[in-house]
């Protein structure tokens, strides 16, 4: 993925896309290289260690949003008229 991708799909400018790619890298998140068809492009990729704490992460998200997942459920049938809650 390029910044202006990631600018795009994140809502956030392209600068601080720029900077955030900045930190990630310096921690070994991520990195960035050459696209090899066209050479002015930056990819940038998730490092391997990138990839495991996504995964952590994601993980940790989805166990959270089960937990919570009746409390939702009841909160979103009582905004929707639901005399259920």
């Amino acid at each position: 993925m390029v910044i202006g991708e990631l600018a795009e799909r994140l809502n956030v400018r392209h600068h601080s896309v720029v900077g955030l790619i900045d930190r990630l890298s310096a921690k070994a998140l991520v990195r960035r290289r050459r696209d090899a068809l066209d050479r002015r492009r930056v990819l940038i990729e998730l490092t391997a260690k990138g990839r495991s704490l996504l995964a952590g992460l994601s993980l940790a998200h989805r166990n959270e949003l089960r937990r919570l997942a009746p409390l939702l459920i009841r909160l979103l049938a009582h905004v929707q008229g639901n005399s259920n809650p």
